[in-house]
């Protein structure tokens, strides 16, 4: 095994690889979004949280400052390509959970989230996703395949719901992303 030279670019390339090797595999055993989280909670976290570490001192200044913008864009623009069809990214705040089944004990408000929009960047919506995978407060729904992942941020009372093929769009513009970071040599 090969080893790392600089995680925020080897690792997650390595993830993408394996989404992209086994995401047609997985969905031909109702597994995709198994695998999806299984990738993201490694390939997205690790980035996300080497990316924001002040004392990680291997980013130059100029992609720094690239990193900065992006964080600061509307999160619609960047990460829901298909401007053509309905997102299905939508997000709900001041929002009180106290145990129990998720989705059955917050159904009226989970019915009543909002489509995510202009005033959502990235940084909000990455911030979210990110809690929510590290504290485990990862939730879903459907009757026979499951249609809807929410994510749950309880520090920001806030919650993300996506299906899962947007999901994986997500995933894969988030790596396609870490791709393009100029770093130098490292």
């Amino acid at each position: 095994m090969s080893s790392y030279s600089f995680f925020i670019k080897n690792f997650p390339y390595r993830c993408n690889h394996l989404l992209n090797t086994y995401y047609h595999l997985a969905k031909t055993t109702d597994t995709e979004l198994t695998l999806m989280i299984s990738i993201a909670s490694s390939g997205f976290i690790i980035p996300y949280e080497r990316l924001h570490s002040k004392g990680y001192d291997k980013i130059p200044k100029n992609t720094k400052k690239q990193i900065g913008s992006f964080l600061k864009r509307d999160f619609i623009d960047f990460f829901i390509c298909d401007k053509e069809t309905t997102s299905s990214w939508h997000i709900g705040e001041d929002i009180i959970y106290k145990g129990g089944d998720f989705v059955k004990n917050l159904q009226p408000v989970l019915n009543d989230l909002k489509l995510v929009s202009e005033q959502h960047k990235v940084d909000y919506i990455l911030r979210i996703l990110r809690n929510a995978m590290a504290h485990g407060s990862i939730f879903t729904s459907g009757a026979a395949y499951i249609d809807k992942i929410y994510f749950f941020d309880e520090r920001k009372k806030a919650v993300i719901e996506v299906t899962p093929d947007d999901f994986h769009l997500f995933l894969q513009n988030w790596f396609k992303y870490l791709s393009e970071l100029d770093f130098g040599e490292v």
